[in-house]
This record gives structure tokens, C-alpha cells and sequence, in this order.
């Protein structure tokens, strides 16, 4: 295990532009305690240099890569009140600054769900039921991940604040989303 974790970090430290942002400790089967870069690292895509919180559904059909500078642990994490998620126990984030990319294997087990003013599509695996995100407009796409659904989803360890937009209008809602979500990207293998 020692051997492939130095192998692992000798390919990313070579790698240009890399730096690890977060570190954690990582338990072998037997006892042994390895302080290894969790699955977030810096990159640079064509962006600055930025973290990326890998995750997805339950069944790896929908992936996400979520990038951004903002440290997951200062990160303001917002528990929507409304109906559709409160009952998924929803926390999400943004970066306006930041990036989300969605890459689907299967369109056909991808699930958009509508309701309310219909402004957003609720992203829900057909085939595991894992909500992932959510996506408003279409020329200027902007996002929100749900935490639930990243790999990394305990360092965003802000206690969620509670938001209520019942009370919005749809050039309202619009406008804040464009405002406080972030760019998104799909991309779909099929």
C-alpha cells in the first residue's frame, strides 16, 4: 500500500502546475496510517489553478467535478427548505468563481426533474436516485452540486443554513442564480 500511494504521489507532483490542497489520513486494512492528498487537487484547466471535488451517484452513471479556490471548509452550504429538498436532506454549494462539469454515461438513466416555476432542472439518477445537482438557463447555464453526492462531502463541514425562496418571483430567482450559482459544463459519452 505504502509503495502505491509513493507511486501515486511521484505521478502527481510531476505532473505541471499540481499542488495538493488538502491532506488526510488514510488507514491500511492493517493499522497502518498514511497521511495521503484526499481526491481533491489543484489543477489548472485552463482556469487558475483550482481544487477539484470529484463525487457522483451511487451507480457512477452521473459525475461531477466540481471546481473552485474557496476552502470546502469556510464554503457556505445552504439547506433549501422547499419540499423536493428538504426530502433529499439537500445541502448544496456554489462558486460563482468556481466550475461544475456533469458528465453522464447514459442519457437515458438521467432524470431531470421540474416543478415550482419550473426555472431549474433537478438532476436525479433513473437508476440509483441520487439527486446531484441543479441547473437554471440555458445560453449562460449556472449550477449548484449537492454535497451529498461529492466524495470529499465531510470537509464541507459549514453547518447548513436553512433558505426559503418560496416568496420569489421568477425574474427573481433567475436573477439570483445568476448571481450566486456557478458555470456549468455537460457532457455526455452516448
Amino acid at each position: 500500500m505504502k509503495a502505491e500511494a509513493t507511486r501515486w504521489f511521484q505521478a502527481a507532483f510531476a505532473r505541471q502546475n499540481t499542488t495538493f490542497a488538502f491532506e488526510r489520513p488514510f488507514q491500511t486494512g492493517c493499522g497502518r496510517t498514511y497521511r495521503l492528498a484526499a481526491a481533491a487537487i489543484a489543477v489548472d484547466d485552463g482556469m487558475d489553478a483550482m481544487t477539484v471535488h470529484s463525487g457522483g451517484c451511487h451507480c457512477g452513471n452521473i459525475r461531477l467535478r466540481f471546481s473552485t479556490e474557496l476552502d470546502p471548509s469556510k464554503i457556505e452550504v445552504r439547506a433549501c427548505q422547499c419540499s423536493f429538498c428538504t426530502r433529499h436532506g439537500s445541502r448544496a454549494v456554489a462558486d460563482p468563481d468556481g466550475r461544475l462539469i456533469i458528465s453522464v454515461k447514459d442519457v437515458r438513466r438521467l432524470k431531470k426533474y421540474r416543478f415550482g416555476l419550473g426555472t431549474a432542472d433537478y438532476l436525479i439518477c433513473g437508476e440509483c436516485g441520487v439527486y446531484t445537482a441543479a441547473i437554471a438557463g440555458e445560453d449562460d447555464a449556472r449550477a449548484i452540486v449537492i454535497i451529498n453526492a461529492l466524495d470529499d462531502r465531510r470537509w464541507f463541514s459549514q453547518e447548513p443554513i436553512p433558505v426559503d425562496y418560496g416568496a420569489e418571483s421568477k425574474a427573481q430567482r433567475q436573477a439570483r442564480r445568476r448571481l450566486r450559482w456557478m458555470p456549468v459544463e455537460m457532457r455526455f459519452s452516448e
